[in-house]
C-alpha cells in the first residue's frame, strides 16, 4: 500500500531494505536527492519520476527544496 509524505528542505527519510525487498519512490512535488547503499549512481526524484530500489542496503532520500512530496510503495 502506498504512503505519501512531505519534507522540508534538507530533511531526510531513510529505509533499511532487506535482501530482495523492493521499494518504489514516486515524486509528486519538488526535488529530492536519492542514494542507495551499493549503487554507484545517485538520483534526483522529481515530479512524475519514479525509481525502484532492491535491497539489501540503506536507501536515503533528502529534500533539495521546501515542500517535497513523494510516495513510496513496498512493491508488493
Amino acid at each position: 500500500m502506498p504512503s505519501c509524505t512531505g519534507l522540508s528542505q534538507g530533511e531526510l527519510r531513510t529505509w533499511g531494505l532487506l535482501a530482495g525487498q523492493t521499494l518504489i519512490l514516486v515524486g509528486w512535488k519538488g526535488r529530492a536527492w536519492v542514494t542507495m547503499e551499493g549503487d554507484r549512481v545517485d538520483h534526483v526524484l522529481e515530479p512524475g519520476r519514479s525509481f525502484d530500489f532492491v535491497g539489501p542496503g540503506l536507501l536515503v532520500l533528502q529534500a533539495l527544496e521546501a515542500g517535497v512530496v513523494f510516495e513510496w510503495n513496498d512493491g508488493a
